[in-house]
């Protein structure tokens, strides 16, 4: 009988052994508890930033594994990655490019340098996230300010630099969000065309890159109101509908010669000539 008894309180004092062992945090595998930016964040900005990743745990200074996802996935490095003093957040120094995707593989099947002080390797995590702006198509040696810009108007809780423009439709002043989303360099051509009811408008038809850009800036703001600024003037701010990919009209209160010359002003500012038999059609 007292064997056994002994035989119960053995298995029962390894059982609580085992389970105190697998709630010990230091025998857990680390895991990604947060990222700066967040995964799938899409409006990171362009130029010199500071990517954070914090692990559940301590880890082992001086290791990590900053893996890229696909080819040239990753940005241009500023310096090597260090610890913050938490001995928790890794932090790499990076140059993102405008209207670009990243991604990183934080450990991987192949790599798994981001261990612990134990040297467990940490689970490994997926980080992609876009770049706001547009990429710079402008050639090398020569730049130049926009003058045809679309952006966003400002969110009553938006907190993004914004400035007021007044608005032709309402004649109020409207919050517009600065963030250039798409400027002239997207332009593949512009035309001018009168309605039946003589109102004028400039229709912009975008090159290929401009195309998918608008696209996914439209695909991305459904509700939003998008404000086209032409000159530092407020043409228009139409509600976004639905996607639109390869074009976009431009109406106000134009005459047909303020029509003319923001056409002209938007071919001239992209170096655009028309070829032989083409021309602007009224």
């Amino acid at each position: 009988m007292k064997t056994k008894w002994f035989i119960i309180i053995t298995a029962a004092l390894f059982a609580l052994a085992q389970f105190s062992r697998a709630q010990d945090m230091d025998s857990l595998t680390p895991v990604v508890v947060k990222t700066v930016p967040e995964a799938g964040t899409k409006n990171v900005p362009p130029g010199e930033y500071e990517i954070k990743v914090t692990f559940s745990k301590e880890m082992a200074d001086g290791s990590w594994s900053w893996s890229s996802s696909w080819k040239d996935s990753t940005p241009e490095s500023v310096g090597k990655p260090k610890y913050e003093t938490d001995h928790k957040t890794c932090v790499m120094k990076v140059r993102l490019e405008a209207g670009k995707t990243y991604g990183y593989w934080l450990n991987s099947e192949k790599f798994h340098n981001f261990k612990d002080t134990q040297g467990h390797p940490a689970v490994p995590y997926l980080l992609v996230f876009h770049v706001s702006g547009t990429q710079d198509v402008t050639p090398v040696g020569k730049s130049q300010k926009s003058r045809l810009q679309f952006r966003l108007v400002a969110d009553a809780n938006d907190t993004a630099p914004a400035e007021m423009l007044d608005d032709p439709g309402s004649k109020q002043p409207l919050r517009i969000c600065k963030e250039v989303l798409l400027d002239e360099t997207a332009v593949a051509n512009a035309s001018m065309t009168i309605s039946p009811d003589n109102k004028a408008s400039v229709t912009v038809d975008f090159n290929e890159a401009g195309a998918r850009r608008f696209a996914e800036i439209t695909g991305a703001n459904i509700g939003k109101r998008l404000a086209v600024v032409f000159d530092g003037k407020l043409l228009s701010a139409p509600t976004i509908r639905t996607v639109i990919h390869d074009k976009a009209i431009i109406t106000g209160n134009f005459t047909a010669t303020e029509v003319a010359e923001t056409i002209a002003k938007i071919i001239n500012a992209q170096k655009l000539k028309p070829a032989i038999g083409e021309k602007i059609e009224r």
